[in-house]
């Protein structure tokens, strides 16, 4: 099982909305991750926090603030095995994800919020 946050920009929509006033949240990003050759995807689930924070972005050229809501993935992956072939032991693999380049933060280059090594969310 693969966990990660993610920041991803959102507006809020004029179109929709949710009983009892709340405001409807589109958001529009990407997240992803690296398998082994032999592994399958058995499932994705994603969370939006509920953390929306503006952060400061340059686009084309000009830095602008723009609004971001805080999401929560996770990835479930696995090996099938042939039948009657032993289950290899867990290899222990440490994880340590690399910040990809181009990442915007609202804390700067630092540790993501609500991770271990950052700030608390909120």
């Amino acid at each position: 099982m693969v966990e990660t946050t993610r920041w991803i920009p959102a507006f809020q929509s004029a179109e929709i909305s949710i009983p009892g006033g709340d405001p409807f949240w589109l958001t529009n990003g990407t997240a992803g991750i690296e398998m082994l050759e032999d592994e399958v995807l058995f499932d994705v689930n994603i969370n939006d926090v509920g953390v929306r924070r503006e952060i400061e972005v340059t686009a084309r050229g000009k830095k602008e603030t723009v609004m971001h809501s805080l999401y929560f993935f996770q990835f479930v992956v696995g090996r099938i095995m042939p039948q009657g072939e032993e289950v290899p032991p867990n290899p222990h693999f440490v994880f340590r994800p690399q910040r990809p380049s181009g990442l915007v933060t609202p804390n700067g280059p630092g540790p993501m919020p609500g991770l271990p090594g950052g700030p608390p969310l909120g």
